[in-house]
């Protein structure tokens, strides 16, 4: 049975220090081997080994959602590392 998180989790930079875009692009650049829809206004999809997941990531930040298996919160996280950014999940209303 493949789990799905039904809660939000935002990606950004806390505390005094700006990312700018560099989160973004680091972000991107963990993600983009495993996009496989894209909207022009920021949301994604990405599938990688047993799941999947929505991101929605503009230069400040990220959220995700609809998080399903293991393989995606590992990319998550690599991409978090990348761009400096904090992992803050938050329950879906």
């Amino acid at each position: 049975m493949v789990s799905v998180w039904v809660f939000d989790v935002f990606f950004q930079t806390l505390g005094s220090g700006d990312s700018g875009s560099f989160g973004e692009e680091a972000m991107r650049k963990v993600l983009d081997p495993h996009v496989v829809l894209e909207d022009p206004g920021g949301f994604l999809q990405i599938q990688v080994g047993d799941g999947a997941a929505d991101v929605y990531i503009r230069n400040d930040g990220m959220l995700a959602n609809h998080v399903s298996g293991e393989d995606p919160w590992d990319l998550l996280v690599q991409g978090a590392a990348a761009g400096g950014w904090v992992i803050m999940p938050a329950k879906a209303v």
